[in-house]
């Protein structure tokens, strides 16, 4: 079907949006205990993430996932949310900007891959730990 993005890519979209979030925006991360378990969550609007998940086509691939991030307006802020994007010009440079602001103002998490949203959205801090003392953790979240 025209304008679905396969399930495989929408989760590398999110192991990458994780990552590249955790990297230039850290001030985003906030840690909940759970059970006695700690679980790392980043404050990013569920419109946003079906967005950066769902777009058709990126320009430039990854490149331009970290320059739409790069060019939002997040430095100093603890939240990721729809004001702080780029105007929908800058957008043009990595994006078809009328159908990323779609999936923004739709303000959900996809339905059909809310997994792929928690793995944006969380990370479990045992397995952070488990990798700072140098063992893999076979904990995929």
């Amino acid at each position: 079907m025209p304008g679905v993005v396969d399930r495989s890519i929408v989760f590398r979209r999110a192991i990458l949006l994780h990552a590249l979030l955790t990297k230039f925006a850290p001030q985003l991360r906030e840690t909940d205990v759970v059970g006695g378990v700690g679980r790392e969550k980043l404050n990013i609007d569920s419109g946003l993430v079906e967005a950066f998940l769902c777009v058709q086509r990126y320009r430039y691939g990854a490149r331009s996932m970290e320059s739409i991030i790069k060019m939002s307006s997040i430095a100093g802020r603890t939240s990721f949310d729809r004001s702080s994007l780029a105007p929908s010009e800058q957008l043009a440079i990595h994006v078809a900007p009328q159908a990323f602001l779609r999936f923004v103002s739709r303000g959900t998490a996809i339905a059909d891959d809310a997994d792929a949203a928690e793995v944006v959205q969380t990370r479990s801090a045992a397995r952070r730990s488990d990798r700072t003392n140098g063992r893999r953790s076979a904990d995929p979240s």
